[in-house]
């Protein structure tokens, strides 16, 4: 059994860093063997992070035969951890695979799901809907934030949002948005300007990557007619089901992260 942060075996922050970015864009002719070694390194990238802030970690154990990507303990709780890197956003039947390795450990654990790919918007409908909410959901998206500012700080915001609004996908696009980031607009997060007497940032919430990918280019025409100092952020809520969930750990969010 391997551990999480075992001395002499976890490379330091800034090394996993440059490995996270240099793992970004495929190599002209990447074969599977070439993704694959991908998906392990992410987790000795995730190993390092977590190492950094010191929580308690295991990597790739078997109990009772089933195979675990990792765990480890903050704010007086365990978690298992399951991540992907795959070329398609995740289907619900990988996150009730997932779940049913949570549903039976120690009540009170919890399920961290990393899809550097997101998820479908059927998956998070069909968490949402469920009895029992005991996953919380990371992207690319969270995992560059946290690299940026702190996992142990999105996932403590992640938890309240899960907690008080059902909100298992709470995007850290949403914590930039209280924080009134002013970070260069990206494919992920879309900041413009449309309108010169609105000074504050206008949020958009959608369902998919899809829909956030349209309404990125309805702005960017809309754009062309307005000056404006105006920010707009859009969030993925990861489906209809929790759309509402999104909105409200948003206004909750903000006048807490502030």
């Amino acid at each position: 059994m391997d551990a999480f942060g075992a001395k002499g075996d976890t490379m330091n922050l800034t090394e996993a860093k440059t490995k996270y970015d240099s793992l970004q864009n495929p190599p002209d002719g990447a074969d599977a063997k070439w993704y694959r070694q991908r998906g392990r390194d992410l987790e000795e990238i995730i190993n390092a992070l977590l190492h950094s802030e010191g929580l308690e970690s295991r990597i790739r154990f078997r109990p009772d035969g089933e195979e675990l990507d990792g765990s480890f303990f903050a704010f007086q709780k365990y978690f298992l951890a399951e991540l992907k890197w795959h070329a398609k956003e995740i289907e619900a039947s990988v996150l009730y695979s997932f779940k049913g390795k949570v549903d039976g450990k120690l009540i009170g654990t919890i399920g961290i799901f990393i899809s550097m790919s997101g998820y479908s918007k059927d998956a998070i409908n069909a968490l949402v809907k469920g009895k029992e909410l005991n996953i919380i959901l990371f992207d690319k998206e969270d995992i560059d934030y946290a690299f940026k500012n702190s996992f142990s700080e999105l996932l403590k915001i992640k938890l309240r949002a899960a907690a008080d609004e059902g909100n298992l996908y709470f995007s850290s696009s949403s914590i930039e948005v209280a924080k009134q980031d002013k970070a260069t607009a990206t494919a992920q997060s879309v900041i413009q300007t449309i309108a010169p007497s609105v000074e504050n940032t206008l949020c958009f919430i959608c369902e998919g990557r899809t829909d956030q990918i349209i309404l990125q280019e309805l702005l960017a025409k809309a754009i062309s007619y307005y000056l404006s100092k105006a920010k707009i952020r859009i969030i993925v809520a990861g489906g209809a089901a929790n759309l509402i969930n999104t909105a409200n750990s948003l206004l909750l969010d903000k006048q807490t992260i502030l």
